[in-house]
This record gives structure tokens, C-alpha cells and sequence, in this order.
């Protein structure tokens, strides 16, 4: 049987990866870029290192996960994939390993009742260090949007991710009321989903397996399946259920037939994009949100190329992630935008809090929030 970790020999240690690693810019240190890791999972592979080495666990949990530097690695090295299997190596070796916090979320997301009792506010979430300011902004709360008429199109499942019912936010409601604009019917699960990827980047595979096979389940045979989240959609797109099934939902509205049926309200202000690094689909929001007549829409300057708040960095790394985050945070204030749009819920809460911090009065929304927003009632299928 192969060794898991055989594949870093891919790595000829040409160092190209170097210029778009975040932590290395950040840090300016061979072993927090790629080709550091590359080497310190290579002497993981030969015992030169053990899984529970103090070294090992500093350097390969600051990586954020954001894969720039797969993406233009000409030795096609699947660096991802081999930082999770460094990661389960590690876990395997101490199971407590990551901070309380972490666990807690991760086990909380396995569960529906805790996951509940995370939306109140309890102790896991007081729990997050350097973020008191996130329990602002989790809570649940349930809406009810009616169904639109006529339904014309194929109907569509919305992927309700873990923090749908912790987010007191309009992302579902905004999806179903524009995807019913559009003429389809929308299915949700019966009961709770996660797409599994912050277990499979916290080095339990298992778990994230064990999401895979209910949401075989949950989801029905057919029918597309669209995320919201752009951490899901990543995940989802290797799903091999769910993952021919699945679109990021804003390339599906941006590619829809019929899009040009939709009339968007006027709005005269100013909003960025943030592009996540797990969403292929930055130029979707773009074009979908330069719909609205009036709004100014421009990219966010990314820095080091992350915000910070990749995988369990959130809670695991604050001072990383508030370095990472503070060119953004600049750039922001500089632009006066009255918006900032992000489709990944970490990066939003990352950002969101930060801007509380900085007092910019700027405030964070996924997308489609505010194309909902500004459909036009007029439109026979709208609100």
C-alpha cells in the first residue's frame, strides 16, 4: 500500500510557490511557505519528525488552506490533500491536540443539539479567544419565505449549511426569494447538513465521510444542488455524491437562462467584492451585483491574498489572522464602500469583526443578500 504522504516527492522545491503563500509573506520563514511544509511532512515520512512534534504542529497549523499555491504548482504537487493527511497523522497521535474552542465547534457541527446550543451563545462561542465580538452576530433565527409562482423550472436544493441556523443573517431567505424569481421550486433538507470540510482540514476524515453519506441521503437523486458558502462549495465539488450535482449558487444565478427576466432597484453607492480563496466563482458576484443600476462595484485589494480566517485559523491563530486582515481593513476605509460582499462565512465574520474593531462603517453581506434586496417588487415573481 502506498505511502500517504509519497506524493510530496512531487515537490522539486523550485520555490514558485513562495511569492503566493500568505503565511510566508507574513512571517518571512522558510517553514511556514509550502515548500517548508513540503519538507517538514517529508521528515514526518521518515521518522525524522515525529506526528506529535511541537515544530511540526506550529508550522503546519498556521498554513490557512487556501491552495494559491497548488494552483500554480507546475509539478501539480496536491498540496492540500497532503496537508490533510499530515494533519490526521497528527491527530491520530494526539487526539486533544487542537484547542478547546476548535473541538468544541467541530463537535458541535456532528450534532444538532449542541449546534443549537452554540447558536445561544453558550461557552463555546464565549470561548473563541480574541473574538467576543462574534457572539454579535450569532444567533438563530428562523424566517419563513413563501413560495413564489409560477414554478417553471427544474426545482433546486439549497445546500443548508452548518451555520445556517446559527447566522442571524438573510442568506437563505435571499436565495430562495431569488431563485423563485427565477421560476424554481426550492427543496431544503429535513434536517441539518455540513459539508464536512472543517473535519476533513482538522485531519478527521472519518467525520467529514460520515457528512458525505448523510447528505447522500438527505438530498435526494436529483436535482441541483447549490452552496451558499464557498468553503462547502470547495468541498462539496470532490463530493462523490453530491459533487455533480452541486454549483456555487451565484455562478448558477450569474449562467441562468433567464436572468435577464430579473430587474434590480437603483442603488447609488459603493460596494467590494471580496474573493474568497475557495471560490473559483469571484467574477459571478461581480457580475451579478453589477446588475443594479448605480452601484459602484469593485474588488477588494487582498494583501497577502487571504484574510486570515481560512479552516479553523478563526479561532486557532488570532494574531495571524488580525495581521493578515489589517491591509484589508485599510483598503476598506480608504474606498468608503458602504459593503462589503464575501460568500465565505468565516472570511465575512473575520472581516465583519475586525471592521466593529477599526469602527469603519462598512458592513458585511454575502452577495445575493443584497441582490435580494434590491429586486424589483414590480417583477410579476418577486416580493
Amino acid at each position: 500500500m502506498p505511502d500517504p504522504l509519497d506524493q510530496t516527492r512531487q515537490c522539486v522545491f523550485c520555490g514558485l510557490c513562495l511569492p503566493h503563500c500568505p503565511t510566508y509573506a507574513l512571517h518571512e520563514d522558510e517553514a511556514e511557505s509550502p515548500r517548508g511544509r513540503i519538507a517538514l511532512m517529508q521528515a514526518l515520512q521518515e521518522a525524522r519528525l515525529t506526528a506529535d512534534d511541537p515544530a511540526l504542529a506550529r508550522h503546519l497549523d498556521r498554513c490557512l488552506g487556501c491552495g494559491r499555491c497548488e494552483a500554480m504548482c507546475p509539478s501539480r504537487v496536491p498540496y492540500l490533500s497532503l496537508l490533510d493527511t499530515a494533519r490526521n497523522m497528527q491527530q491520530q497521535a494526539r487526539p486533544r491536540r487542537l484547542p478547546h474552542a476548535a473541538r468544541a465547534l467541530l463537535q458541535a457541527t456532528r450534532t444538532p443539539a449542541r449546534l443549537r446550543l452554540a447558536a445561544a451563545g453558550t461557552r463555546l462561542l464565549r470561548r473563541l479567544p480574541g473574538h467576543p465580538r462574534l457572539l454579535d452576530v450569532l444567533s438563530r433565527r428562523d424566517r419563513v419565505v413563501p413560495e413564489r409562482r409560477p414554478e417553471t423550472e427544474e426545482p433546486v436544493w439549497l445546500f443548508a449549511d452548518c451555520m445556517s441556523g446559527l447566522l442571524e443573517d438573510e442568506r437563505l431567505p435571499a436565495a430562495r426569494t431569488l431563485l423563485q424569481a427565477l421560476g424554481h421550486a426550492v427543496r431544503l433538507p429535513s434536517g441539518p447538513s455540513c459539508c464536512g470540510a472543517l473535519h476533513q482540514h482538522a485531519g478527521l476524515p472519518q467525520a467529514a465521510a460520515d457528512w458525505q453519506r448523510r447528505n447522500a441521503r438527505a438530498y435526494g437523486t436529483s436535482g441541483p444542488v447549490l452552496s451558499l458558502a464557498s468553503g462547502c462549495a470547495r468541498q462539496l465539488a470532490t463530493d462523490p455524491e453530491l459533487g455533480p450535482r452541486h454549483q456555487a449558487i451565484t455562478a448558477f444565478v450569474a449562467e441562468h437562462p433567464h436572468l435577464d427576466r430579473l430587474r434590480f432597484r437603483p442603488l447609488e453607492a459603493s460596494v467590494l467584492v471580496h474573493t474568497p480563496c475557495t471560490d473559483p466563482n469571484g467574477e459571478a458576484a461581480t457580475a451579478l451585483l453589477a446588475r443594479i443600476p448605480g452601484l459602484n462595484v469593485r474588488p477588494l485589494p487582498m494583501a497577502h491574498g487571504c484574510c486570515g480566517a481560512g479552516g479553523l485559523n478563526l479561532i486557532t491563530e488570532p494574531e495571524q489572522g488580525a495581521a493578515l486582515r489589517a491591509p484589508l481593513l485599510d483598503a476598506v476605509r480608504e474606498s468608503g464602500a458602504t459593503w462589503l460582499v464575501s460568500s465565505n462565512i468565516g472570511c465575512a465574520l473575520h472581516l465583519a469583526d475586525g471592521l466593529r474593531e477599526a469602527d469603519i462603517p462598512c458592513t458585511v453581506l454575502h452577495p445575493l443578500v443584497l441582490l435580494a434586496r434590491q429586486l424589483e417588487p414590480a417583477n410579476p415573481t418577486a416580493c
